[in-house]
C-alpha cells in the first residue's frame, strides 16, 4: 500500500514538470515573437512568466533582450542588473549588458565593459563582434574595419560580417574596398537584401574623383546656340572635406542679348562641401566671371543642409556677387524642404528671392516645386514647375510673372559612367527660353 505522503510528493512531482514543459512552450513562444519584432507581447509572456517564478532565469534573460531590441535600454538595464545579482558570472547577460550600453549611445561604458570581458573571455566570438560594432558605431571605422577583418577570416562563409565591414570600408570613403567585399558577400548569398542594399549605396557614393561635363541647345529671344554649358571636377579630401573646380558658361547660351552679341559671361569657381556628419552638411563657393572688358566679379556663395529623421531635410543659402564699374551688387538667397512621399518619390518647395544684373528693377521672388523618382539602382528623375514675380517699371505694370519648368534625369549605366539630361522651358519677363542639355558623369576611384 503506498502511503500518503508518497502520492503527495508524486504529485508535486508531475505538477513541477508541467509547469515546466508550459514555460518551455511560452518561452520558445515569447522568443519567436520577439524575433518577429512583436516586442509587446513577447514582453507580456515573460512578465507573466517572471510573476509567477521570479527567479525563472531564461525568463530574465529573455525579457532583458527584448527591452534591449525594442529600445527600452534602462529597463533592459535592470533586467540584465537582476540576473547578474543572482550570477554575476552569467556571460550572455554580461554580453547582453554590453551590447544594450552601446544600443544606448553609452559608448564609453560599452567600451570598458567589453574589453573587460576579451580580457575574461580572449576569442569569444560574440565579445569580438560586440567589439567590432561598438567601433563601427563610434565612427572608428578604421578598427572597425581591421576587426571585422578578422572576423571573415574567422567566419567565411558568415555574410554578416562581410557586410559591416563593406559600411566600415565606406564610411571612410574606400568604396572600391567596399565593393569588392559586398560582391563576395552576394556570391555567398544572392537574395540576402540588406548586402543588396549596401550594393545601391556604394554605386550611389561619391568616388573619389568625379568629372562631369555638359553641353546642349538653347532657344532665347528668337536667337538660338549650342556649346559647351559646364565641366566641373571634384575629389575627395578627407573623410568630410570634398573640394571642386567649376566652369560654368551658361549664361551665354542662355540670356538673348550675349547670344545676339556672340558673347560670352563665363564663371569660373572654387568649392568644398563639409560632411560634419552630425546630420549637417555645408557647402561653401568662390566663384569668378569673367565679364566684358575685363571687368570681372567676385561672387561667394553657401548652402546648408540639415538631414532631419525619416529622411526629410532642409536646405538654405544663396549668393553675393560683388559689385564693380559694369556690373551692380547681385544677390540670391533660398530655402527649401524636402519631403519623402513613400520609398521612391519625394517632393521639394523651394523658394528664391534675387535681384540680378539684366533682370527687373527690384527683388524678384520665385516658388519652385520638384517632384523627384529615385530607385535603388541610382536611376533618378526630377519634374519640377516654377512660378515668379518681378516688378516692373509703371508701363510695363503686370508683365512681371515667369512661369515655366524643368526636367532632368540621372542614369547611372554603372559605378563608373552616368548619363545626365534635362530639358528646361520658361516664359521669362522678357523673353521665352527652351534649352535642352545632355552630360556625362565620369568617376574614378
Amino acid at each position: 500500500m503506498i502511503c500518503k505522503p508518497a502520492i503527495r510528493i508524486g504529485a508535486l512531482v508531475l505538477a513541477l514538470m508541467a509547469i515546466g514543459s508550459l514555460n518551455a512552450q511560452d518561452l520558445q513562444q515569447a522568443r519567436q515573437l520577439s524575433a518577429a519584432h512583436r516586442y509587446k507581447e513577447a514582453e507580456s509572456i515573460y512578465s507573466r512568466i517572471i510573476r509567477e517564478q521570479p527567479t525563472h532565469l531564461e525568463a530574465w534573460l529573455g525579457t532583458a533582450h527584448n527591452y534591449a531590441w525594442m529600445g527600452k535600454h534602462q529597463e533592459a538595464g535592470k533586467a540584465f542588473h537582476q540576473i547578474l545579482a543572482r550570477d554575476p558570472t552569467n556571460l550572455e547577460a554580461l554580453v547582453g549588458r554590453s551590447y544594450n550600453l552601446a544600443w544606448a549611445g553609452a559608448f564609453e561604458q560599452a567600451k570598458t565593459a567589453f574589453w573587460e570581458l576579451e580580457q575574461a573571455y580572449p576569442g569569444h566570438i560574440e565579445v569580438e563582434k560586440g567589439l567590432a560594432y561598438l567601433n563601427l558605431w563610434k565612427g572608428n571605422n578604421a578598427v572597425a574595419a581591421d576587426r571585422f577583418e578578422h572576423l571573415t577570416l574567422r567566419y567565411p562563409e558568415e555574410v554578416s560580417y562581410r557586410i559591416a565591414l563593406a559600411q566600415a570600408y565606406l564610411a571612410d570613403n574606400h568604396s572600391a574596398n567596399a565593393l569588392k567585399v559586398i560582391q563576395a558577400a552576394l556570391q555567398l548569398d544572392p537574395h540576402n537584401m540588406v548586402a543588396k542594399g549596401m550594393l545601391s549605396d556604394i554605386t550611389l557614393h561619391p568616388a573619389t574623383l568625379e568629372a562631369d561635363i555638359f553641353t546642349g541647345f538653347s532657344s532665347v529671344g528668337g536667337e538660338q546656340k549650342f556649346g559647351l554649358r559646364s565641366v566641373s571636377i571634384s575629389g575627395q579630401i578627407s573623410k568630410k572635406l570634398r573640394i571642386f573646380l567649376r566652369y560654368d558658361n551658361s549664361l551665354s547660351l542662355d540670356l538673348a542679348s550675349l547670344v545676339r552679341s556672340n558673347q560670352h559671361i563665363q564663371l569660373l569657381s572654387l568649392g568644398t562641401i563639409i560632411d560634419w556628419k552630425n546630420n549637417t552638411l555645408s557647402r561653401l563657393e568662390y566663384a569668378l566671371r569673367l565679364l566684358p572688358e575685363k571687368q570681372n566679379q567676385h561672387q561667394v556663395s553657401t548652402e546648408q543642409v540639415f538631414f532631419l529623421p525619416s529622411r526629410w531635410s532642409v536646405r538654405a543659402g544663396g549668393f553675393y556677387g560683388l559689385p564693380n564699374q559694369q556690373s551692380p551688387r547681385e544677390w540670391m538667397a533660398f530655402s527649401g524642404l524636402h519631403v519623402p512621399i513613400g520609398r521612391f518619390f519625394s517632393t521639394e518647395p523651394a523658394f528664391f528671392a534675387s535681384h540680378v544684373q539684366g533682370g527687373a528693377p527690384g527683388i524678384e521672388y520665385r516658388i519652385f516645386l520638384n517632384h523627384q523618382y529615385r530607385s535603388t539602382k541610382g536611376y533618378e528623375l526630377n519634374a519640377g514647375l516654377l512660378y515668379g514675380k518681378a516688378p516692373q517699371p509703371a508701363e510695363q505694370l503686370g508683365k512681371g510673372n515667369s512661369f515655366g519648368g524643368v526636367l532632368s534625369t540621372l542614369l547611372p549605366f554603372n559605378r563608373k559612367l552616368w548619363a545626365m539630361a534635362a530639358v528646361r522651358y520658361e516664359k521669362g519677363v522678357y523673353d521665352t527660353l527652351f534649352s535642352a542639355s545632355i552630360g556625362m558623369r565620369r568617376r574614378f576611384d
